[in-house]
This record gives structure tokens, sequence and C-alpha cells, in this order.
């Protein structure tokens, strides 16, 4: 008997981490980087030498966010813009450096409760009190010379931070808040010239930027074959430039998102290394001519599809929670979430589940005072452990919700690559679609959180429903269908109507599903699984409403449409012309039309009984005697077989899979005298029956909407199912030649420039 020879062991991840790690520090480039590194330090002790006329901070602007803490809502009296103090707030302008200056404050020490006892006000500067009296009603301006004789303590601070201590009432419209003086600006103006000495803290936090971007850049060059070792230390070269120009032309803005660049590029080299960790778990690391077989056609690389998943996915990351963690960031509904997932951590939760501040209508739904429309505190209870954890509790948020917004693409990819022909492709055109689709950074800009994480846990819910239908007759496997659709009901009142209609479109399906096990498994367990959910939901959660909706809401409901409704339907001609005017928002008709394409070829394949078109293969790729294998498959004397092809006593192989006596499980249930071709025909008229329940939410909303605009998110919901069905188009058009490859690059670019627009303007601009 002749034995196989042993494979070499492969070394551990870490190692094969260390090892590259200690590649990108080799002694030349090691001393080039430490050279960079001194020339950045230099150039911004040189940038702080050009420090603005004046800092100034308008508190009552849009813009003032990021220098002001503990603050109330404003308005405009007059000319001047405005925020009501709470009994101690701050206003910290970083970066201002060790020379005197006057700082000048304009406060309205007005008492709305009393006028004749105007509010005692304490001013502290870099922790020493300047000023404590009862100031004058109306508007005043104090002024305070800070330098080494006036206020030592305060001038060796270097960055200007102002706390303000007051007197506080409680107006009768807020009775919970405690209210202070009103204050419009802050200006801080330098008053001598000379050296100045730079805040060590922003210095330190730019250097250690750099470094960790440059292996950043590094790891990302090794993953995508850029063997140019130059290439990452010429793009720190020209981040450092950056750097130093924006410290001399953005001094104040610069210097107070210093702590941001650092913390964005850090985490971003944590999900770089477990994504790739993920990723080579899946997919077992092949030999390098079998990478360079595995490579799609529309790159030209010898490395494996998941290599570039990996590079979009971290790059992807790094944009979304970058934007979103900028101080300049104005995140809309940010403080709101704050402010409840505080309330669990304080014990609050009884408050949130019953019936009352989240629960209670707007008022232009014009469903009067006692309608009550369920808000599930879920995302709130997961968030609520994110408060035991140092720092600021928005970072952590904002960290954790792009997380697991771009982990949604990981499960498309592995998704497309279980169920579909040629899935690893398609899988991750699919994840490359949702990344630059606008639609996901229009709900991160405005920050409805508790959407981003219902759309994920209903993506995660339906993946493991399409893997384990064959299954679900089995206890566990039932059970954990059923808690998946339980979390997902309990996630957003939404997925109340949108879980139903997806799983009835499924049930319908069953009708049609040749293998009798499955078509049992749809029938009967799918149905019980989602009664079995929805008990749970209405246990927990949802049955403390029922008799607030029977009583108050249906009657409102039934009383009419809305007003903005009305005005909505009228200008655009009814929910109709309602749907296309978003869908043709910011480049959102690509994926539309996309999707269109694939929904019709995943069609035509699934209910014809024949696989997805193959193309034949332009020219270019390498020849030999047998046509080039496709990703995950084994070259042998035999011609590759086509995903759901016959032609061999060996069936082919799923990207990425080995051939043995276990195949993968996949929605139908592989039997060992099913064909290939069967298992894939089933595989995808399964995918086409999720898809196209999945995006029957659209016409379903927008009709709810025009008639009652409760409804907002629609197209939020449909964004997993736009991107799986564009990734098979997107795959489709990627074979037709190299056409077909430019036009491939050509629509994600055009996805890329309209997501970067949205982004620029929603986020990091306010909508400015």
């Amino acid at each position: 008997m002749i034995a196989e020879p042993e494979r070499p062991a492969q070394p551990r991840w870490w190692r094969q981490e260390l090892a590259l790690l200690g590649s990108y520090l080799a002694p030349r480039r090691l001393l080039l980087l430490m050279g960079l590194l001194v020339a950045l330090t230099g150039g911004l002790v040189v940038a702080y030498q050009f420090p603005p006329a004046q800092y100034f901070v308008n508190v009552g602007a849009a813009d003032a966010d990021p220098y002001i803490t503990n603050f109330h809502a404003g308005g405009t009296d007059g000319s001047d813009n405005y925020r009501i103090t709470d009994y101690y707030s701050y206003v910290t302008i970083p970066g201002t450096g060790s020379l005197p200056y006057t700082l000048t404050l304009r406060l309205d020490g007005s008492n709305p409760t009393n006028l004749a006892q105007p509010l005692t006000t304490t001013v502290f500067v870099g922790g020493q009190q300047l000023y404590s009296h009862r100031l004058a009603g109306g508007w005043q301006e104090l002024s305070f010379a800070v330098n080494q004789q006036t206020a030592p303590a305060a001038y060796a601070a270097r960055d200007v931070v102002v706390e303000l201590r007051s007197q506080t009432y409680n107006s009768p419209d807020s009775p919970g808040d405690s209210r202070g003086p009103r204050l419009a600006w802050v200006r801080v103006t330098p008053t001598a010239t000379g050296f100045i000495a730079p805040n060590l803290g922003v210095l330190l936090r730019l250097i250690a930027f750099a470094a960790l971007l440059y292996l950043l850049l590094a790891w990302l060059g090794t993953l995508l074959g850029l063997r140019a070792t130059w290439l990452p230390l010429t793009l720190i070269a020209l981040t450092a430039g950056s750097l130093v120009a924006l410290m001399i032309f953005a001094h104040q803005g610069f210097a107070i998102a210093s702590a941001d660049l650092l913390i964005t590029v850090a985490a971003s080299y944590i999900v770089l290394l477990a994504t790739g960790w993920l990723l080579g778990a899946i997919n077992h690391a092949p030999t390098e001519a079998q990478a360079q077989r595995q490579a799609p056609a529309i790159y030209h690389s010898p490395f494996t599809i998941h290599h570039y998943l990996v590079a979009i996915v971290v790059i992807a990351f790094a944009i979304k929670f970058g934007g979103m963690d900028l101080p300049q960031t104005i995140v809309k509904d940010m403080p709101w979430h704050l402010r409840f997932i505080n309330v669990v951590k304080d014990g609050g939760l009884e408050q949130l589940l019953q019936p009352g501040v989240l629960s209670v209508t707007p008022k232009d739904w014009d469903l009067g005072s006692n309608a009550l429309v369920p808000k599930s505190p879920l995302f709130y209870v997961v968030m609520a452990p994110l408060t035991w954890l140092p720092g600021e509790l928005a970072v952590w948020v904002k960290l954790v919700i792009c997380l697991i917004d771009v982990s949604g693409a990981l499960i498309l990819y592995y998704l497309a690559r279980r169920l579909l022909p040629d899935g690893e492709r398609i899988g991750l055109l699919a994840a490359a679609v949702y990344l630059l689709t606008p639609l996901s950074y229009r709900v991160l800009s405005f920050g409805t959180l508790p959407t981003i994480f219902a759309q994920w846990l209903t993506l995660l819910a339906f993946a493991y429903l399409a893997l384990n239908l064959p299954r679900l007759h089995r206890p566990l496997v039932l059970l954990g269908q059923s808690l998946l659709l339980a979390l997902v009901l309990l996630s957003f009142p939404t997925m109340v109507l949108f879980t139903p209609l997806v799983l009835g479109v499924v049930f319908i399906g069953g009708f049609f599903i040749p293998d009798r096990v499955t078509r049992r498994n749809a029938l009967l367990f799918l149905p019980l699984s989602g009664i079995l959910a929805a008990s749970l939901a209405v246990l927990l959660y949802y049955g403390r409403y029922i008799r607030g909706v029977v009583q108050n809401t249906l009657p409102a409901v039934g009383g009419g449409t809305t007003v903005r409704g009305q005005l909505v339907g009228d200008k655009l001609g009814g929910w109709g012309g309602l749907l296309v005017s978003n869908i043709t928002f910011y480049g959102s008709l690509i994926p539309f039309i996309l999707a269109l394409v694939g929904l019709i070829l995943l069609f035509r394949s699934a209910w014809s009984r024949t696989p997805l078109p193959s193309p034949p293969l332009r020219s270019g790729r390498e020849g030999n005697a047998s046509p080039p294998l496709r990703s995950g498959r084994e070259g042998n004397a035999n011609p590759p077989l086509r995903s759901g092809r016959e032609g061999n006593a060996n069936p082919p192989l799923r990207p990425g899979m080995e051939n043995n006596a276990s195949p993968p499980l996949t929605w139908v249930r592989e039997k060992s005298a099913a064909t290939n071709l069967q298992s894939t025909i089933y595989n995808l008229q399964s995918v086409s029956l999720l898809l196209l329940g999945w995006l029957l939410i659209l016409p379903l909303f927008y009709a709810a909407n025009y008639w009652l605009d409760m409804i907002g998110k629609h197209l939020l919901y449909t964004m997993y199912p736009l991107a799986l069905a564009s990734g098979i188009a997107l795959a489709y058009i990627d074979r037709l030649g190299r056409w077909g490859r430019w036009l491939v690059w050509l629509l994600l670019t055009a996805l890329a420039f309209a997501a970067g627009s949205l982004w620029l303007e929603r986020i990091v601009y306010g909508g400015r």
C-alpha cells in the first residue's frame, strides 16, 4: 500500500503574523520609518508655530459638538446662538500651546423662574478658579488674562479647558433637567509671540497613528500581492506631510481629532487580523499553485478571493468607523441611544419594557396622545455592558455597531459560497456591493443603530434557515431557528411585519420544492419555528402592548392618514413615486438595477432547472491542456467540472471545500444518490425564494407608508438581498470578457463615489 506524502505542517496563524511583522520592520525599512517619524515630529512642532489669530467656539452652532460637554439644547436670541449649561459644563479647545492668552466668554445668567435672582456661576480654566459671582441678567462678556503671573495653573495646562459650575433651575417644560446660564461663545486670543511648546499628547497620538498606519498599509499590500516594499513608506511620507498641513491650516479641529485617528487605525488593524484569521480558518491556506488558479478573473494576483474580502472589509470598517468617530461628526440619534443605554445600566430596564417614553408616537404621526407603538429595548440591553468598559461610551457603541455592519458582508460571502455555483466570486462581489452601497452609509449617518442591529440579526436568522432547512425537524436545530427568529422579532417592531412575510413566501415555495424531506420541513417545521418565536416575543415584550394596541392604537390607525404621509404622497404622486425617489437617492439605483438583473438570472436558472449561465471564458487566462480550474478546485487529469453540471463519477467540489465522504450541508439535503445538478437547482430555488420574500418588503411597506406614516426605513431592510442579487449579476458580467471586467470596476467605482459623497455630506459635514 502506497502512503500519500504528508503535507508540511502549517505554522500557527499568530506565528505567520509575527513573521510578517518582522518583515515589515526589517532593518532598512525600520530605519526609513524612524526617519519619517522623526521628520513628522519636527514638522508638527513647526506647524504649532503658526497658530490662528484666535481660537473660537460658537457654542450654539451645530459644529460645536466636538468642543462642548454636558450642555442642554439651545436656540437663537437675536444674533446669538446659544446652549444652556448644566450644573457643570465643559468647553475644550485643544492645541493652543503655551502662549499667554485672553479668554472671553459671552454669557446670560438670567433665571427664567426668578428674574430678580440671576444665577451664580464659577469659571475654572485648567482646574484653576478664575471667577465666581452672581451674573447680571442679560448677555454680557467676561474676559480673563491667562499667563504665568495671573493664572499659572491654567497657563501650564497647554490646552484650554473651561469648566462652568452654575446654580441651576428647573424649567416647567423640562422639569427633569437642571439648567444653568446660557453660553453663546468662547474665544481664546493669544497675547504674546514666541516659541510655542506643543501639546505632548497630540504629538504622541499622531506619531503612533503614523506608525500603526504603516503596519496596516504594509499588511494590506502583502494581502493584495503588491510586492513594492517602498509603497507603504511612500504613503506614510505623504500622510506625514498631510498631517503637518492639517495642523497648520485646521489647527483647532485637527488637534481634537488626533485621538480618534489613533483609535480608528488601531481598531482597523485588529479587525484585519481577526478577519484574516476567520477567513483563513474557513478557506484553508492553499499552495501557491492552487492560489494561482483560485484568483478570480477580475483580479490578477497569486492570492485567493478571501484575501480581497479581508481587504475590502478592513477598508470599509476604517472609513465607516473613522467617519462616525470623528469629533466633528454629527450622528443625530446618538444622544438618544446613549441615554437609554445608561437607563439599562442604572437598573431601569423595566421602564423601557413598559409602555411609556419609548412607545409614545410623534406628533406628526397624527395618531392622538394615547397611541402606543412598541420600540423594543433589545438593542439597549445588548449594548449596556459597554458601559463597564473604560473610555467614552459613544466610541464603544460606534465601534461595535460598525463591526456588526461590516460583518454582514462576511455572512453574505459565506452564504453565497455554500449555496451558489461560483459562490466565492459571487460572495466577494456581494460583499463589495454591500460595503459600498450608499444606503449603508446613510443609515450610519442618521444613527438608526437599532435598525442596523435588527437587519443584521435578520440576515443571521435567514442564513441559518437557508443552511439548515433540511434538518429543521431536529429539536436542537428547530430550537436554534426559533430563538433567532424571536430575537429578530424583539429587535425592532417593524420585524413583526417583515419576518412573517419572508417566512410566508418560503412556506408557499415549499409546495414546489421537489425534495420531499425539504418540502416536509418547510411546510411543517418552518411555521412551527415561527409560532414558537412569536410566542416567546409576546411573552417577553409585546404582550404588554396588546391591551393598549386594541384600545388606543388600532382605532387611531383606522382614523385616517397622517399629514406628512399626505404631503409626501401628493407631491410625488403616490407610494410608487415615493419608492422611485428613494431608490434614486445617492446612487442607490445602481444596486437596484444590478439586483434586478441578478434576480432574473437566478429565477431563470432555478425554475427552468438549468445552472446559472456560464459564458465562454475570455482570452488571457493561463493556457494548459485542461481549461483553468475555478476557485477551490484541485487539478487532475480530467477537465474541471462546472458547478451544477454532470459528467464525472466524482461530483464537483464547492469552492474551498475538500472532497470527502461527508459533503457540506446545504438548504436541500444532499443524498448520496442525488446528482450535483439536483443539489444545485435546489439551492438556487431556495435562494430565489429567500430573496423574493425579502424584497417584497418594498411594495408592502411603501404602500403602508403612503396611508400611514409609521414605517420610515423601507430601503434599509433590503440592503442584504440587494447586495446578494447584485453579486450574482456582477459575477455574470465579469465573465463576459475584458469589457465585462471594466464594466464591473466602473459600477463599483460609481458606487464608491456615491457613498463617499454621501459620507462627506451627511457625516463629516453634518448635512450642512
